[in-house]
């Protein structure tokens, strides 16, 4: 009788424990335009990537990560700052609208194959700026490279800074907070970077784009209940004691 009883107990406690730890997947979304260009060859100096000059053209774009996946490091000397990384995991994208061309910086993948370098990253600080223009209140960086064999490879770079007035919409250092940012004019700042190299006749050919960021929205997209370890452990101690008592039974 005890162990009838306690065997249904750890079922229903494990089920219940499963569901405490929380994901969340944001998703977000961007807009502004060009404002610098450069393009690069090694023995091409007309070699041109865009369709013209395309500084001032509007861009677009959206990004997303996932809350579970990162680690968080605190860094520098305030703990109001935290940097969330993880080494080799493709935990965030963004995704570039420029010049009728889309680029996904997490999906470069040709050939179907993996790439050999990923850096995912989202710096948080909800400190005042003490220099308005410099110090970095939210960004998100993406980073991804492959090697194509013979010399040829690829690279895609994407970075997304919000500085001065997100200091008053963020909340702490989470990464599972909802906002969304509209430049506030010439002392607000809001920038993205994007880069991207690939092989053109054998050598490596370069563009960097500097944009002006006008808005961006960040909105919990889903949010799933997920298993800890400690939860999956009791339950697997339960179905044990349950099909022990279930062959005794017999």
């Amino acid at each position: 009788m005890k162990l009838n009883i306690i065997s249904k107990w750890l079922i229903a406690t494990s089920f219940y424990a499963a569901t405490l730890s929380q994901a969340a997947i944001m998703e977000g979304s961007f807009n502004g335009f060009v404002t610098d260009v450069q393009e690069r060859h090694p023995d091409d100096s007309n070699f041109r990537f865009w369709n013209g000059d395309i500084t001032g053209q509007s861009i677009s774009g959206t990004f997303w990560y996932d809350t579970t996946a990162p680690k968080n490091i605190l860094a520098g000397e305030s703990t109001n700052t935290a940097i969330y990384t993880a080494e080799q995991i493709n935990w965030l994208g963004i995704i570039f609208n420029i010049d009728g061309k889309t680029f996904d910086v997490s999906n470069l993948n040709p050939q179907g194959l993996p790439p050999y370098y990923v850096e995912d990253k989202v710096i948080i600080s909800d400190t005042d700026p003490i220099f308005t223009d410099e110090e970095t209140l939210f960004t998100l960086y993406d980073s991804i490279e492959r090697d194509m064999g013979f010399g040829g490879g690829e690279s895609l770079q994407g970075k997304i800074t919000l500085g001065n007035s997100i200091s008053t919409i963020l909340n702490g250092i989470s990464l599972e907070q909802e906002f969304d940012w509209v430049n506030q004019g010439p002392t607000d700042f809001g920038e993205s970077v994007f880069t991207y190299r690939t092989s053109v006749d054998g050598l490596y050919a370069n563009t960097w784009v500097t944009m002006s960021l006008s808005d961006v929205q960040i909105k919990i997209q889903d949010k799933v209940s997920v298993p800890e370890p400690s939860s999956l452990g009791l339950l697997t101690l339960s179905l044990l004691v349950l099909g022990w008592r279930l062959r005794n039974s017999a």
